[in-house]
């Protein structure tokens, strides 16, 4: 089939087009070879990861555009050699990368394979999105889940997750109800917040108790929205999750108990009222008795009570 310089003119259009296409997607192009060293990234790549094409072009991409290990331990050189050694099983692939300054990105991959004209594989092509705030959304998403699920173990209690500051980072449902904030409101609060003022003397030495031993439980004072106070006893435990040092707080409202414990201390006052009054009757009648004797006795008659 014969070429006409037409047809050589209308190629080189279309490859030119396809070339600036390539160029100014917003999308990363990255060529790269079997034994993963890089041929080609497009401009938008270049800028996203902060090389130019003469630093990039030829070097690894382990230790340039990709981290040798992910932030949560995850080998990335190891899996760069899977994808190289079996590109048709990570058509799809999401690892965290690196840029030049070492910031560390999320991005979602897709991998082709190239082949030569006699089906060999000549290099992979990838083409990646930058899905770094969908990762963190989910991220955070997935610890909020975990914090539910983690406090949902508790339900039947007020329970608060705190940070090493007794700033709070999660509540349950029923510290909403109780306290009258939204879960918005109380997230950042610090501990002393929910305290009466009256009671925030005691806080430094109470919650020190659990930074010491891993454990405190006191008693003390708190304030609903609105301003109503009740007291409360708190078993505070240290606690380690996902690498942090972290406080829960398991809050009982000990108001009734209270009223009780007050209840039986009037019972008891008002018994020792009565007691001491019928001790005092009871002296009363003694000295009475004692008196009707010695006046039996001076008439000269036998005492009329038994002595005492």
């Amino acid at each position: 089939m014969e070429i006409t310089e037409s047809d050589y003119r209308k190629l080189l259009t279309q490859l030119e087009e396809f070339r600036e296409l390539v160029e100014n997607c917003n999308s990363i192009v990255l060529r790269w070879t079997r034994d993963g060293r890089i041929k080609f990234l497009n401009k938008f790549g270049q800028d996203f990861f902060g090389y130019s094409a003469r630093e990039i072009v030829g070097r690894h991409v382990v230790g340039t555009i990709v981290p040798e290990t992910e932030t949560g331990g995850r080998d990335l050189k190891r899996l760069m050699d899977a994808i190289l050694n079996n590109p048709a099983e990570f058509e799809q692939n999401t690892n965290e990368n690196m840029r030049k300054d070492g910031e560390r990105v999320w991005i979602s991959w897709y991998n082709r394979l190239v082949h030569d004209p006699r089906g060999e594989v000549l290099e992979v092509l990838s083409v990646g999105h930058d899905v770094t705030v969908r990762r963190a959304s989910e991220l955070r998403e997935k610890e909020y889940q975990a914090r539910l699920n983690y406090l949902s173990k508790y339900s039947n209690d007020l329970i608060i997750l705190l940070d090493d500051g007794f700033r709070f980072l999660e509540t349950n449902e029923r510290c909403w109800d109780c306290y009258g904030y939204t879960r918005e409101e109380m997230l950042g609060m610090h501990a002393t917040e929910l305290r009466a003022p009256e009671a925030r003397g005691d806080f430094d030495e109470q919650v020190g108790r659990a930074a010491k031993s891993g454990h405190a439980l006191y008693d003390t004072v708190h304030m609903r929205k609105d301003g109503t106070k009740f007291p409360v006893e708190i078993s505070l435990n240290a606690i380690d999750l996902d690498g942090k040092r972290l406080y829960q707080a398991v809050i009982r409202d000990i108001s009734e108990r209270r009223r009780a414990e007050n209840a039986a201390k009037e019972h008891l006052r008002e018994l020792e009222i009565y007691n001491k009054a019928s001790v005092g009757r009871e002296l009363k009648m003694i000295e009475l008795e004692k008196e009707v004797n010695a006046l039996m006795r001076e008439l000269g008659r036998q005492p009329k009570y038994r002595a005492v």
